[in-house]
């Protein structure tokens, strides 16, 4: 496998695994919100029993993005990888609809599609 393509499927690892751990990360936020605020004693809620878990689980999955993504630009410029990893953006508001079930409007959708419009353009060909 050439340098590019492994740095594109690590590149591809970085932005799914960072947006899942993100969508764990909310679910667990919304878990401990008391009356729609976060407080101190929330945190400290989501540190406890299955919740930790949940937590570690998220912080992994971040964590080894953050790998993927250093594997990824040792092997691509950083021009292309950045844009390309914007595109989560995307994936997160699609999975938040799915799993969350959160309303994704038209709106988000045509905002999204901007960014990555924007994105696209600042890519070098």
């Amino acid at each position: 496998m050439s340098g590019f393509a492994l740095g594109n499927a690590f590149l591809l690892a970085c932005v799914v695994s960072t947006s899942i751990g993100h969508l764990v990360i909310k679910q667990l936020v919304d878990d401990v919100q008391i009356d729609g605020a976060l407080e101190w004693a929330s945190i400290t809620g989501m540190l406890s029993g299955e919740r930790l878990l949940r937590a570690g689980l998220a912080g992994t999955l971040i964590g080894a993005g953050f790998l993927f993504w250093l594997l990824a630009i040792a092997r691509l410029e950083l021009s292309y990888a950045y844009p390309i990893a914007a595109s989560s953006v995307l994936l997160v508001a699609f999975l938040s609809a799915i799993f969350l079930h959160e309303p994704v409007t038209l709106r988000i959708w045509m905002g999204s599609a901007l960014v990555l419009l924007g994105i696209a353009c600042l890519t070098p060909r």
